[in-house]
């Protein structure tokens, strides 16, 4: 019976056995859903849990990815600063020597122009004391050309008696 038309009635209502049976096919019915329903709650539950442990173990491994990733940027950005902190020490050092080279080549050109200077000075010098000695011995050969002056006649004889015997 599965139905309550099917149930007979007696003098006083529905016959007891029929009612008995009804109830009796009514929670077996019941009892038959509730079964299958749980299956599929427990199905459902044991999908629900493997999607679980695979969300966490997937969350688990994001956050492990996470973590170094941050950890890989802090280890950049620790690398770059100390990189940048080595250039710009080797960028000072080099700035420094090459000032210390530029000025030993001022100071050596320096040197070189005051060599120059001095070199200049003694040649200007001894030109002057050439030119002044030069002067001298000028005036003192036209002095002694004018004090050996022979008249133009001797000179034309002496001419030819050095050259007529050689003697001077």
């Amino acid at each position: 019976m599965s139905t309550l038309k099917e149930l007979k009635s007696s003098f006083f209502g529905f016959n007891k056995a029929g009612v008995c049976a009804y109830i009796a096919n009514m929670n077996e019915e019941f009892s038959q859903k509730m079964i299958e329903k749980d299956a599929a709650h427990a199905e459902e539950v044991r999908a629900l849990r493997q999607r679980v442990e695979a969300l966490e173990a997937e969350n688990l491994e994001l956050v492990k990815m996470q973590k170094h990733i941050s950890d890989t940027l802090i280890d950049a950005k620790t690398f770059a600063a100390e990189l940048q902190a080595k250039a710009a020490a080797e960028d000072k050092q080099m700035r420094e020597e090459n000032a210390a080279r530029n000025n030993a080549e001022r100071e050596r050109i320096n040197r070189f122009g005051e060599g120059i200077d001095v070199i200049r000075d003694d040649i200007q010098g001894l030109l002057r004391k050439l030119d002044a000695d030069l002067e001298k011995q000028s005036k003192k050969m036209e002095q002694m050309l004018t004090e050996n002056e022979i008249p133009k006649e001797q000179d034309a004889n002496c001419g030819k008696t050095e050259a007529g015997d050689g003697q001077s």
